[in-house]
């Protein structure tokens, strides 16, 4: 369902970023790889997610484009919700995840192999999950956050994404009526437009 991640494990400094102690073993990290010539700078690590350190942000990078605006305004509600209650869980020193590399990198594959219908595996129980189910159990728990945020409604539209399906899904759907790339294009244009 994404032609993103096993094309891109191709290259070097891509997927689930390193586990970096602290903001100094980050600048270390980046500074060993410049002056060695490997990368010009921090924008050379292409990881899922990093830091940002001229906009002093965090980047959320992996996620494929959506054919719908609506879809790719829902992920970003989805995204800053699910910050928020980390951010907020961090602060009262509640216990962080943290599975190991492997589960993760196991997860990220599966669901870029299987997108909505992927079943992921909780490194706790060794049982799997399916996305919708996890995904709306996650919407329960960032619906105050995203109330709190103002950006409640737009994160609504990730249940429309887990009913209806995503831009992946509807593109596999037009393409295996025809088989025909021009007629699924055109789909692709009309539903971005």
């Amino acid at each position: 369902m994404s032609s993103r991640v096993p094309i891109f494990r191709a290259f070097p400094r891509v997927g689930l970023p390193p586990r970096f102690e602290d903001w100094a073993d980050f600048e270390r990290r980046v500074e060993t790889l410049s002056e060695s010539g490997v990368i010009e700078d921090y924008t050379f690590l292409w990881y899922d997610v990093r830091p940002h350190p001229r906009l002093g942000t965090i980047e959320i990078r992996a996620m494929d484009s959506q054919t719908r605006v609506e879809h790719t305004i829902a992920l970003s509600a989805f995204v800053i919700s699910l910050v928020k209650l980390l951010t907020e869980q961090f602060a009262t020193g509640a216990p962080s995840p943290d599975p190991p590399w492997e589960i993760l990198d196991e997860n990220r594959w599966l669901a870029a192999r299987h997108g909505l219908e992927a079943e992921l595996v909780d490194h706790r129980s060794a049982s799997r999950t399916g996305v919708r189910q996890l995904t709306e159990s996650l919407l329960k728990r960032l619906a105050p956050h995203a109330s709190e945020l103002g950006c409640s409604q737009e994160l609504d539209g990730i249940r429309d994404l887990l009913r209806g399906g995503n831009g992946a899904l509807r593109q596999q759907m037009v393409y295996e009526a025809n088989h025909d790339l021009r007629e699924l294009m055109a789909e692709i244009v009309a539903r971005t437009a």
